[in-house]
């Protein structure tokens, strides 16, 4: 690794674990100010527009990522192109969600999940960060991100502070991403922008639409795979056990800003390993120091959490140690999916894991629905931990004859 591509690593490590702290200092005093019901509601709405993000996105990031690394200016051209046709997927989706809220829910609802949309919005269009980061040029995204951070943290503050009503978060949750945003896009354009022509923009276009259909689909299958729990309880428990729902899943997950830098900082030797056999070795000795690392975080976490809950978030918040305790089986089972993921792509297992994505998902969405139905929150964190062990396990053992379970039986033994 050259010195630029590790100092660049350092800024995006850096600017992961601000963006963290601060989500979840930020996220805690919210809460409490909220109550659980308001914050039910607004993992709701975030839910629902990160969903309609990754159909607007368009599977662009990955695109884009790809040709800035390879030709800069032909990113650019592509960046500058593309921006329309993001905008109007996404308002395509939104006015028809923003009609139904606007009918069917009350009007603080509605406010909040208006500025939501406003908000997906920039994070549509701030495409922006993924042209710095291929250009080895991530401190500038960790620079404007800490800005953005920041003037949201001060708003908040005084928001809370001045016992201001909830829908000044108005404010806040818009400025979230469209400081960063316009930070970004004031200095590319003064700097890195290109001319485009009038065929330029039609090319690009159709590349856009051409190349992010595979990608859209992979994503979308995600992106629900990761939301559905919170479609779910919202529908059947209501916002106020989602608003509970949504601090455990805070604090059981919270250890991935410590475990996720671990796993990708030790994958880079793996991947450049061409003897299989010496793969699965590191592989196998990666995923048990994954394991223990990860469930003596989250015995750490459920220890404090009998204090950490009540203090940060207050009295109502206390249910969440419940499927804290259960959702951090979950969690270390994702790190170790993690892990696994990565040993299936280091046999350019791209196919299959596509394919598995979307039994996941089938999965998760039929236990999930039964599980929250007839038992609630709880029954949400098992069909979390069911779902992340089917996921480890029997779904990834079909893959390049039994290869992973071969992998995770040399884990076990340790030969």
């Amino acid at each position: 690794m050259n010195k630029q591509t590790l100092i660049n690593t350092l800024w995006m490590f850096v600017e992961k674990i601000v963006l963290v702290a601060g989500f979840f200092l930020i996220g805690a005093w919210l809460a409490r100010y909220l109550g659980p019901g308001l914050t039910g509601q607004l993992t709701y709405l975030i839910a629902v527009y990160q969903v309609v993000q990754v159909i607007a996105k368009w599977g662009s990031e990955s695109t884009l990522f790809r040709r800035v690394s390879k030709n800069p200016r032909s990113g650019s051209r592509c960046l500058q192109a593309t921006g329309h046709s993001r905008v109007v997927i996404l308002l395509l989706l939104a006015c028809p969600i923003e009609i139904y809220f606007y009918c069917a829910k009350d009007e603080t609802f509605f406010i909040l999940s208006a500025a939501v949309a406003a908000s997906a919005l920039f994070s549509t269009l701030d495409v922006y960060a993924v042209y710095y980061n291929a250009r080895l040029m991530s401190k500038y995204n960790t620079v404007i991100n800490s800005y953005g951070l920041i003037t949201t943290l001060a708003l908040r503050t005084a928001v809370v502070t001045l016992m201001l009503k909830p829908l000044w978060l108005v404010l806040p949750i818009v400025v979230n991403s469209a400081l960063p945003c316009l930070l970004r896009r004031r200095k590319y354009l003064r700097n890195h922008a290109v001319t485009l022509a009038e065929g330029d923009i039609k090319h690009y276009r159709r590349y856009f639409l051409h190349s992010g259909k595979h990608l859209v689909f992979s994503s979308l299958s995600i992106a629900l795979y990761t939301q559905s729990q919170n479609f779910f309880i919202y529908h059947y428990a209501g916002s106020v056990q989602l608003g509970i729902y949504a601090v455990a899943t805070v604090l059981a997950t919270g250890t991935g800003a410590l475990i996720n830098p671990f796993i990708t900082s030790c994958y880079a030797s793996i991947y450049a390993e061409t003897d299989s056999g010496r793969a699965k070795k590191r592989v196998g000795a990666l995923l048990r120091w994954v394991t223990v690392l990860a469930a003596t975080l989250n015995i750490m976490v459920i220890i404090a959490s009998g204090f950490l809950i009540p203090k940060l978030y207050g009295a109502e918040f206390t249910l969440a140690r419940e499927p804290l305790m259960i959702l951090s089986i979950a969690a270390t089972l994702s790190f170790m999916g993690s892990v696994t993921y990565r040993y299936i792509m280091h046999h350019s297992g791209f196919y299959y894991l596509s394919i598995k994505t979307v039994f996941s998902l089938v999965f998760s969405i039929a236990i999930t629905g039964y599980l929250v139905k007839e038992y609630g929150i709880t029954g949400a964190a098992w069909a979390a931990v069911t779902t992340e062990l089917v996921s480890l396990t029997v779904l990834n053992y079909f893959f390049k004859q039994r290869a992973v379970l071969k992998m995770h039986l040399f884990t076990l033994r340790g030969r």
